[in-house]
């Protein structure tokens, strides 16, 4: 054990006690981290910041419940090995385009393909009938038709195809094609659907919302990307980079011990259903409906049914979910569930740290039915449960517009999230030198 690891306890809590991690006048929306609207990533600032002070270049760094991929992209630019996993498919296909960057000029002539058979399966209408009928069940094609205009649905379709034959095994063209698809879908307002707010994974449909061209849509899109990618001379650095699909309550497919440090932001509990957006652009992708309702059940506190380990759980937390429980039986059980999740997790990523090396959550405070769970409080037992000794933790006032944390239908700031929401926690441990 290296005198430094020993030290990593005590620099963590400093830097905790100390530190304002408000980042309140930085600039977040920088490619590749702007690749794609998602809610409430977190600033890369935040990121780097604890990256490049709790582990050396040539280190590796995991975030289990990856989202955007903030953390991996940071990671991989300060030149510390990056692990992502997440249940959400769109999660990490945006992750691999962001840390596998093909070159500009392999992007530009992948594009110009993929438009160029769009344009000719457009003539096909025959074929994209059939083809409609045959990818979608009943289920799925009256969502479609609720929410996608008779244009867009073709052109999405004729662009999901293209993809498909143009990319072919090429990941990293995939992934990136695919990225740049769906952020045409999942917008705040313009987009190729009838549905607003997309963005902030508030979805409600709107007869009046002007809605443009997928294919004019991409055309400005894949442009104007590239060129920022080209003008901040972004690339993958040949650091290397592990992402994929993992449920990180059951197991984290890295080796015992093997990890530098841990940064991830858990799904804020009972506020942000992020599948409810997601699946927008994930049916485009050959994710049907019903397989896109058992990844939710997947995500953390997601589940409601059967027996929950409430045996992890700190007395405090039980004693709320009592309170809790009297107004709202279904709030309380949800709760229960998230916090007997994130227990599971944090075994999880004991087993992967390396002895003193530090984990760091992002969390959120909860709000049930008038009852405000501390959510940061109750994460530090539920650490302590799994073996990690505590360091500490710091408040950090979220800017709302930048977090794009949910908004209410009609924008007047009324929505319950937007009065609660304001600040957030990071909770330090270490897991304790062997």
């Amino acid at each position: 054990m290296s005198l430094r690891q020993k030290q990593k306890g005590r620099r963590l809590a400093r830097l905790l006690k100390s530190h304002n991690f408000d980042f309140a006048d930085a600039k977040t929306n920088y490619p590749p981290h702007s690749l794609h609207a998602f809610p409430a990533k977190f600033p890369p600032q935040l990121a780097a910041f604890l990256i490049e002070r709790l582990t050396e270049p040539g280190e590796s760094v995991l975030d289990p419940m990856v989202g955007s991929g903030t953390c991996l992209v940071e990671s991989q630019r300060l030149g510390r090995k990056a692990f992502g996993f997440d249940v959400d498919p769109l999660a990490v296909f945006l992750t691999k385009a962001k840390t596998r960057i093909p070159k500009v000029s392999e992007l530009w002539r992948a594009y110009n393909r993929v438009i160029s058979r769009a344009k000719r399966l457009l003539r096909r209408k025959s074929f994209l009938r059939r083809e409609f009928e045959r990818r979608f069940d009943k289920f799925d094609r009256q969502f479609l038709k609720f929410w996608f205009p008779l244009r867009s649905r073709k052109e999405l379709l004729a662009l999901a195809i293209s993809i498909e034959e143009v990319v072919g095994r090429k990941a990293g063209l995939s992934a990136w094609l695919q990225a740049m698809f769906s952020s045409i879908i999942i917008t705040k307002e313009s987009g190729a659907s009838f549905a607003r707010d997309l963005s902030h994974s508030r979805p409600h449909r709107s007869n009046e919302k002007h809605f443009k061209s997928p294919l004019a849509l991409l055309d400005k899109r894949f442009g104007r990307v590239l060129d920022q990618m080209a003008r901040a001379r972004v690339s993958s650095g040949g650091v290397p980079t592990k992402v994929g699909i993992a449920d990180c309550r059951k197991r984290i497919p890295l080796g015992e011990e093997s990890v530098d440090l841990v940064v991830t932001s858990p799904p804020y509990a009972t506020a942000i259903d992020y599948l409810r957006a997601h699946k927008f652009s994930l049916i485009w992708m050959g994710y049907s409906l019903l397989e896109i309702a058992d990844i939710r059940k997947k995500h953390i506190g997601s589940r409601r049914d059967g027996k929950v380990n409430r045996d992890c759980l700190p007395v405090s937390l039980r004693r709320k979910i009592r309170i809790i429980a009297k107004s709202s039986r279904r709030q309380a059980r949800a709760l229960e569930w998230y916090f007997a999740d994130l227990c599971r997790t944090l075994k999880e990523i004991y087993r992967v740290l390396k002895p003193g090396a530090a984990l760091v959550m992002v969390v959120g405070a909860c709000f049930s039915n008038g009852n405000r769970v501390e959510t940061h409080r109750h994460v530090l037992h539920l650490m302590r449960g799994a073996g990690f000794k505590v360091c500490g933790w710091a408040r950090r006032e979220i800017n709302r517009d930048r977090r794009m944390l949910p908004v209410s239908a009609n924008g007047n700031g009324k929505s319950r999230i937007e009065r609660r929401i304001h600040h957030e926690y990071l909770v330090g441990a270490i897991k304790p030198p062997a």
